[in-house]
């Protein structure tokens, strides 16, 4: 069973942070996720925790068969990164709290300057739901079987559901020190 990421992080990826920064962080997510959704004050919290000292990366795992408006949330985040506002559409889409339709996606679109023409033909296909597709086929390859999962330093980080990322990575990092 894969237990690493199948492809390393990349300035392509949506990062905060320096990613030589001694922890890497890489969630695979689902806008429309509740699970994710409550996830995320705890990685902002994380951020803040750990300072330089971490960075984060955001892959997209949209679970559409279950999340009606996922795919159409995360071609939304890539539309806004075009436009250098993808954190702000990522901040936007958690705040959301998963309940969003296609309306309020388009009208958030618009809020980011994105043409409801080109929102919406980009919906049908394109780089942006191939980028997607890929993401979630990269997810699968590093064994993401749902949303949220989480990476430190390339490695599977187990989060049980409702505990603290934190303590998360300061157990494994605990383990590491007793292993040198």
């Amino acid at each position: 069973m894969q237990k690493e990421l199948f492809i390393p992080v990349s300035p392509d990826d949506h990062h905060k942070g320096d990613l030589n920064a001694p922890l890497v962080l890489v969630e695979y997510g689902d806008f429309q996720c509740p699970t994710c959704s409550s996830m995320y004050p705890n990685v902002e919290r994380a951020l803040r925790y750990f300072g330089k000292e971490l960075a984060f990366v955001f892959r997209h795992f949209p679970l559409m068969s279950i999340h009606p408006n996922a795919l159409d949330a995360a071609v939304l985040s890539e539309l806004a990164a075009e436009k250098g506002f993808f954190w702000e559409a990522y901040d936007k889409l958690f705040h959301r709290n998963t309940v969003f339709d296609k309306l309020e996606l388009c009208d958030m679109a618009l809020s980011f300057g994105i043409e409801e023409q080109y929102y919406t033909d980009s919906l049908k296909g394109g780089k942006h739901v191939v980028k997607i597709l890929k993401s979630i086929e990269n997810g699968i390859n590093s064994n993401v079987n749902g949303s949220p999962n989480f990476f430190l330093n390339g490695k599977k980080l187990l989060v049980p559901y409702g505990s603290d990322i934190i303590k998360s990575i300061n157990s494994v990092l605990d383990i590491s020190k007793e292993e040198n």
